[in-house]
């Protein structure tokens, strides 16, 4: 999982590097807004299997028996007289199919068998076959009135991939973002640091001036003032680098225990050589364009 590989670096996060293409990896992994659009996605393509339901064939079976038993010669008193049974069987195969027109095709298979107890010939079989057509009138024809739910179900669907997409590039875009800021911070801590080391040096030389007598003892007051400044914007840097990380492990869908462990940033800001943008770009026409390509918009 990209999500073990980012968290799990090293027990600091000071002894392996983060790259950019591991930050958009994880983003298209793991991040929550991505899994809820692809839940809904999923969700609205069982909706379209339930709409489309009723178009499905369905089958039914039958079979049925009956045995009729009657004196031979019809007289009840008679010793001689013996007991006629005839036994009737009836299997039946019956499909209904639904068109996305309206009709409903019917179609049916019947076989019965007649097995009477004096007969000496092997019992005789009748089969039938049967096709019906049910054609709806008025409100019950027509795509808009049998298809209503099944396009809207499908309208759905095309509607939840377009925000699986959007989801995607938003995702991208936040983890992006908190990634280019998790750089910032590193740059402007490494800034505070050498300013503090330069103003602990100044005033260090100065004492050793004022020790020589080459300079005024007063000057320290402010050089100690300085350095003591220095020191605390180079401890505000470090807890802007706490909340940068904090803020990319949670756009990268980290639980808040393994954030810590995100190890430092390695990719470094792009150049204006990098950006190559497309010929003839504009604010107006970028702007013309991009209603054509959001995906959220089309959803």
């Amino acid at each position: 999982m990209m999500l073990a590989s980012l968290s799990a670096h090293a027990q600091s996060p000071t002894t392996s590097r983060l790259v950019l293409d591991d930050v958009v990896r994880a983003a298209l992994e793991t991040g929550l807004d991505l899994r809820l659009a692809l839940r809904q996605l999923a969700a609205s393509e069982a909706g379209r299997a339930v709409a489309g339901s009723p178009f499905e064939a369905q089958l039914r079976l039958s079979a049925t028996s009956a045995t009729d038993r009657s004196l031979q010669d019809g007289t009840a008193s008679a010793v001689s007289s013996s007991i006629l049974s005839t036994t009737n069987t009836r299997y039946g195969v019956n499909v209904d199919k639904l068109l996305r027109s309206g009709v409903v095709v019917s179609p049916s298979l019947a076989v019965t068998r007649a097995a009477v107890s004096s007969a000496t010939l092997p019992p005789p079989n009748r089969a039938s076959v049967n096709l019906g057509l049910t054609v709806p009138l008025m409100r019950g024809w027509g795509n808009s009135a049998i298809r209503g739910s099944e396009i809207s179900a499908a309208s759905d669907v095309q509607a939840g991939d377009f925000d699986v997409r959007h989801a995607a590039a938003r995702s991208v875009l936040t983890a992006v973002s908190a990634y280019w800021d998790y750089v910032a911070s590193f740059r402007r801590l490494d800034v505070q640091k050498l300013a503090e080391r330069r103003a602990g040096e100044l005033a260090a030389e100065t004492k050793l001036l004022v020790s020589a007598d080459e300079r005024s003892a007063s000057e320290l007051h402010s050089l100690d003032a300085n350095a003591a400044l220095k020191r605390i914007s180079r401890i505000a840097a470090e807890q802007q680098v706490l909340e940068a990380r904090q803020r990319l492990g949670i756009a990268l869908g980290i639980p808040a225990e393994e954030i810590w462990k995100l190890a430092t940033p390695a990719s470094d800001f792009p150049t204006v050589a990098d950006l190559n943008p497309p010929q003839g770009a504009s604010a107006d026409s970028l702007a013309l364009d991009a209603p054509s390509r959001r995906a959220d918009l089309a959803a």
